[in-house]
């Protein structure tokens, strides 16, 4: 092989190279941000999480229990969490609109629309908050959640 044949072969593998070595990498670049992007994020879903549970929670309490102490911390709860905490977490309007509901059935000084709701409604507008906090999770979370067998309460 003459020393021109060998430069070309030695340019070609080169290029090879080269050609190969860029799309690594981008896609390490790209790979980083979005690690990145989720260790930013990781804090505010634990958080977003936590308070879903403690909506769902409080939500279920005020639906179900008998009058009483433990209903009204409940009850109470869940007007600190409506005007609270949740508020900076909820990246679903329909979670917005689940606790809205509920808490206009709930009635009270804290409604805007307060309507007299039965248990029947309060405990199905308690279910709607749990699907809806669960859908922003999968949503949040980037995971299909398997479809949950959903029954209005008697």
């Amino acid at each position: 092989m003459d020393e021109s044949t060998c430069r070309l072969f030695d340019m070609v593998i080169k290029a090879i190279g080269v050609a190969g070595l860029v799309p690594s990498g981008i896609w390490a670049v790209y790979s980083y941000r979005k690690k990145r992007e989720k260790e930013f994020r990781m804090p505010l879903w634990d958080k977003q999480l936590s308070l879903y549970f403690e909506a769902t929670e409080v939500a279920t309490k005020t639906a179900t229990l008998p009058d009483g102490l433990e209903k009204t911390k409940a009850v109470d709860k869940f007007w600190e969490l409506y005007y609270g905490p949740l508020v900076v977490v909820e990246d679903n309007k329909n979670v917005a609109q689940a606790m809205i509901n509920f808490g206009n059935c709930l009635g009270g000084a804290n409604a805007k629309e307060p309507r007299n709701c039965s248990g029947a409604e309060l405990r199905n507008l308690a279910l709607e908050l749990g699907q809806k906090c669960r859908e922003s999770i999968a949503d949040s979370w980037d995971v299909k959640l398997k479809s949950l067998a959903s029954g209005a309460a008697p």
